[in-house]
């Protein structure tokens, strides 16, 4: 695994792939480098069906926030993060199979879906607890992101965020 960029303080890495005549072998997750102290609490796959999706941006409070380290499997997504301390968005484009992303702590986070059958999978180094869940809508001016596509479905939940 090597690091192939910082996004603020969020790690873009590369996942070792290997290719052979059966196919190709990712590693989806291994705990070493810049990850040798992130324990996976929670794992979740989400298989978004159509583009212009978005999810987020959630965050959890203390004691329970938590790093997130994000992947697509398949598809492509504009991944935002937004420095609750610091106020200051961040975004970037996974879009490869072999790359992954470190959130830190104190980070709501969120992502459009940007094609069709996009699957993602991401890992929490702390449990879900929705008594200390909140979140920021993805149009608060705060976030000041620019949009790689239009935004065509969100919850209601995630509507609801102030």
């Amino acid at each position: 695994m090597r690091l192939i960029k910082q996004i603020g303080p969020a790690k873009v890495l590369e996942l070792p792939v290997f290719k052979d005549t059966r196919g190709v072998f990712t590693k989806a997750f291994q705990a070493v480098d810049a990850l040798h102290d992130f324990e996976v609490k929670q794992a979740n796959l989400v298989e978004n069906t159509s583009q212009g999706i978005f999810r987020g941006l959630h965050f959890q409070n203390s004691p329970y926030q938590e790093r997130k380290f994000f992947r697509v499997l398949s598809g492509s997504i504009q991944l935002v993060f937004f420095d609750l301390e610091e106020e200051k968005g961040y975004d970037y484009v996974l879009d490869q199979t072999n790359h992954g992303v470190l959130i830190p702590r104190g980070f709501a986070t969120g992502y459009l879906v940007l094609e069709k059958n996009t699957h993602v999978l991401y890992f929490s180094d702390n449990e879900y607890q929705s008594d200390y869940e909140s979140g920021i809508r993805w149009d608060d001016e705060r976030i000041n992101c620019d949009w790689r596509s239009a935004i065509s479905v969100v919850s209601e939940k995630d509507q609801n965020f102030n």
